[in-house]
């Protein structure tokens, strides 16, 4: 029996090389060099780079408003993909493609279908709308945890609302800031007051009205369907109140009073153009709710959501830059 098993040792040549090899073709010792300090050095990079990422990102989700716009600003850009990918072709789009095609010479439509008919690229296309639709549920999917994350920081509302309640009084009888105040004409000082008054009250309608919305649609409060529409329209007026009197207060930072001829630096003038193009984004989206979401395309909307919230992590990232 021994006779008949097979052996899968591999073969061990003689020790000893013939006299027509190489005196070294036996050396079993690497020719490899070790690596030096420059090739570990820059394989080194991409990880001290990645490090430095999720170091700052940590940074950035360990404030309150930071984790609030990373998972708004994450919702809005899921949104805005499952939206472009729902939206269907236009009909221009479609003509225009038919036209180009008609315009190609004979000789090159034979070829593009020719290559369009292989089995590989046939089975590829038929199977892309079932791709597409997997994508989007999964994105959907996403979504809703993104809304259901962002839906618990959003029932802290009423408490921030409070704290800026206490600061805008107390600031009212400050000695210091009344000094200030007086150097100002008195109807700028009346106008900044009730836009200060204005965003308070109207804040304060919406996040009452969206705290109502999200524990009624969870079954905490037991109302129907009819009032939580209701509170939903009021909700998106108070939203779109808040951003008129933002862009009112925008308007009147860039007073000349209100700087006591002192020149603005660069610094400022770019956060406050970032904060216009923030709100001006925000404002049409907020006119949208209004009208029952009937005024904007939804991947319009998306977007528009998108690029606001991008402007404001864009803004929180510079502001913790510094501690790299």
């Amino acid at each position: 029996m021994l006779g008949g098993l097979i052996s899968i040792e591999p073969r061990i040549s003689s020790a000893v090389p013939g006299p027509e090899a190489p005196h070294d073709a036996y050396n079993l010792e690497s020719k490899f060099a070790p690596p030096t300090r420059n090739s570990l050095r820059k394989a080194s990079i991409p990880i001290s780079k990645l490090d430095g990422f999720i170091s700052h990102l940590n940074r950035l989700i360990h404030t309150r408003d930071g984790h609030d716009s990373v998972v708004l600003f994450l919702a809005c850009a899921t949104q805005l993909a499952v939206s472009i990918l729902e939206t269907p072709t236009p009909e221009a789009v479609q003509k225009v493609s038919i036209k180009l095609g008609q315009s190609i010479p004979r000789t090159f439509s034979s070829i593009i279908s020719s290559v369009l008919s292989t089995p590989t690229l046939a089975s590829l296309l038929s199977t892309k709308p079932a791709y597409k639709l997997r994508l989007v549920e999964r994105l959907r999917a996403l979504l809703g945890v993104l809304n259901d994350w962002h839906t618990m920081s959003r029932l802290w509302g009423l408490i921030t609302m409070w704290m800026l309640t206490k600061e805008f009084i107390t600031s009212s009888t400050d000695l210091e800031l009344d000094k200030k105040e007086e150097t100002m004409s008195p109807h700028i000082q009346k106008a900044k007051r009730t836009i200060a008054v204005t965003q308070i009250l109207s804040l304060t309608g919406f996040f009452v009205f969206d705290n109502a919305i999200l524990l009624s649609m969870r079954g905490v409060l037991k109302w129907s369907k009819k009032p939580q529409s209701k509170f939903q329209g009021w909700c998106a007026r108070c939203w779109c109140i808040y951003l008129c009197a933002e862009l009112g207060r925008l308007y009147h930072a860039r007073i000349p009073e209100l700087h006591n001829g002192e020149k603005e630096d660069v610094k400022s003038r770019s956060e406050w153009k970032k904060k216009v193009f923030q709100v001006s984004a925000w404002l049409p989206l907020s006119i949208h709710y209004v009208a029952h979401n009937a005024l904007l395309p939804e991947p319009i909307a998306a977007l528009l959501a998108t690029y606001a919230e991008f402007i404001t992590v864009k803004g929180l990232w510079e502001a913790t830059e510094e501690a790299i």
